[in-house]
C-alpha cells in the first residue's frame, strides 16, 4: 500500500472523528437557557445528530475497505468525505454568523457574548476537519494510489480486456 493512500485514509478517518466530536458537542454542550432548547427541539435537529454519527461510521468503515484496495469504497468514501466536510464547514460559518448576530445584539443592549470551549473547539475542529477532508481526497486519486487500485484490481480480476498478458 502506497504512503499516499495510508495518509489518505488517516486523513479521512480524522474526519470522521472529528465530525463524531463535534456532533457530541453540539449535542452536550448545547443551550442551558430552556427557551433555547425549545427553539432548538422544534427543528428536528436529532435526525441531523443521527445522519451525522451513521456518515461519519460509515466513513470510518469505508476508509478500511480502502485500505484493502476497493475502488467502488473509494468512490464511496469520496462521497461520504465531502459530505462530510461540506457539513462542518458549514456548521463552522453557522457558528461564526450566529456568533455575529448574537454579539451585534449584545452590543445593543449593552451586553457581552462570549465564546464557550466547546463553541471554539466545534469551530476548530470543523475548520480543521474542512482542510483534512480536501487533502485526503487529493490523496486517494494521486498517481500511486491509482496503480495501486489497478494492480489490486489485476490481481483480483486479471487484465483488462485489451492488456496484454506478461
Amino acid at each position: 500500500m502506497p504512503k499516499t493512500l495510508r495518509w489518505a485514509t488517516v486523513c479521512l478517518s480524522v474526519v470522521a472523528v472529528a465530525c463524531i466530536v463535534v456532533v457530541v458537542l453540539g449535542v452536550f454542550a448545547g443551550p442551558a437557557d430552556p427557551t433555547e432548547i425549545e427553539r432548538s427541539e422544534s427543528g428536528g435537529s436529532g435526525t441531523a445528530v443521527i445522519a451525522g454519527l451513521i456518515t461519519a461510521i460509515v466513513q470510518l468503515v469505508l476508509c478500511t475497505f480502502v485500505r484493502a484496495g476497493r475502488g467502488s469504497a473509494r468512490v464511496l468514501l469520496t462521497l461520504t468525505a465531502a459530505c462530510i466536510g461540506v457539513m462542518l464547514l458549514l456548521a463552522g460559518v453557522s457558528a461564526l454568523v450566529e456568533y455575529a448576530d448574537q454579539s451585534d445584539w449584545a452590543a445593543r443592549v449593552g451586553g457581552v457574548v462570549e465564546w464557550t470551549g466547546a463553541g471554539i473547539a466545534s469551530l476548530v475542529l470543523s475548520g480543521l476537519a474542512a482542510i483534512f477532508t480536501v487533502v485526503g481526497i487529493v490523496l486517494l486519486y494521486l498517481p500511486s494510489t491509482n496503480a495501486y487500485f489497478a494492480e489490486v484490481r489485476r490481481l483480483r480480476l486479471g487484465p483488462l480486456p485489451g492488456e496484454l498478458e506478461a
